[in-house]
């Protein structure tokens, strides 16, 4: 009885230990998090996201690159995805704009360009939208891990200045055409084919961004990149990939992710997040305060969700 009780004992103190690369497995005190960065430059940091050993969830690390002014925060361990905002209670990171600069090179009519999210879980949420700015090219959205087409679009270009310049406000395929993701993607593949016949400015620019947060000026056509761009960003979501739902993660009560009060959400992608239900909207869902906490958070908005399950800490 004895034997297997320390076995019983050992296997939970497993649980309290830091996942790969000091990604933590189990809810922390916030007094276990005082020692861990709470910013990088301008941006706030608040757990599960996190930078150094025992400071994050496994899974959210960030970087911060001091030698840049002001410091740059990075996902993960890697300098591939710039963090700009983080909202820890969605588990949600604005990141800088993810698009593309196509040069139009003379007899090439068909460009491929790919992104794939930077770590485990994170998405591109349902309504992003994909603005294309460009004349007399066909458009192709594609789900990276599936090939299935998302959407596709076509932008033309009247040659008269005056016409062009009455498509200034809207992106209705004068000059600039758009497509509704419609889903959450772990990635995309965006087909780009120049008509026939028809001659393009010297590039193509394709971004992904909040619907409406982008109006199309026809000096973006032939400027080096898009005009305020560093007003635009990509909002990604991130979810906890340890197990692949809520009733799952529930069962593993050392590993589970979701503090007292708060709630288990399934994400749409495989995985989990919690949150702080309507009503009690103080706390940290991931934390050992968990919702009735006094430090409030700072949300951007409700992440969308269709299925809820409601699971006792």
């Amino acid at each position: 009885m004895s034997f297997l009780l320390m076995i019983c004992l050992a296997a939970a103190a497993s649980g309290q230990l830091a996942g790969g690369n000091g990604g933590l497995l189990h809810i922390p005190s916030n007094e276990s998090l005082a020692h861990c960065p709470s910013s990088c430059g301008d941006v706030d940091i608040s757990y599960p996201f996190g930078i150094g050993p025992g400071c994050f969830r496994q899974g959210f690390e960030l970087t911060c690159d001091t030698t840049t002014q002001p410091p740059t925060l990075f996902l993960g361990s890697s300098t591939s995805t710039d963090v700009i905002d983080t909202y820890a209670a969605d588990l949600e990171l604005d990141v800088s704009l993810i698009g593309f600069n196509i040069t139009m090179a003379p007899g090439i009519n068909t460009y491929i360009r790919s992104w794939e999210a930077p770590a485990k879980g994170f998405t591109i949420p349902n309504g992003s939208v994909l603005y294309v700015v460009g004349c007399g090219v066909g458009v192709h959205l594609l789900a990276l891990d599936s090939n299935d087409t998302m959407g596709s679009c076509t932008t033309l270009c009247f040659k008269d200045p005056v016409d062009m310049m009455q498509a200034n406000g809207t992106c209705d395929g004068i000059g600039c055409c758009k497509i509704d993701t419609m889903r959450e993607v772990q990635g995309f593949r965006l087909r780009i084919v120049r008509q026939d016949g028809i001659v393009a400015v010297p590039s193509v620019k394709a971004f992904l961004t909040y619907y409406g947060s982008y109006e199309f000026r026809t000096e973006d056509l032939s400027s080096p990149w898009i005009n305020g761009s560093n007003l635009l960003n990509t909002t990604i979501y991130g979810a906890i990939m340890d197990q692949p739902n809520c009733r799952s993660a529930s069962k593993n009560k050392a590993t589970y992710a979701c503090s007292r009060n708060s709630q288990c959400v399934n994400a749409d992608r495989g995985g989990y997040y919690c949150y702080c239900p309507d009503g009690n909207p103080n706390g940290i869902p991931y934390t050992q305060e968990g919702c009735t906490g006094e430090t409030s958070i700072q949300t951007k908005g409700c992440r969308s969700f269709f299925y809820v399950e409601l699971l006792p800490y």
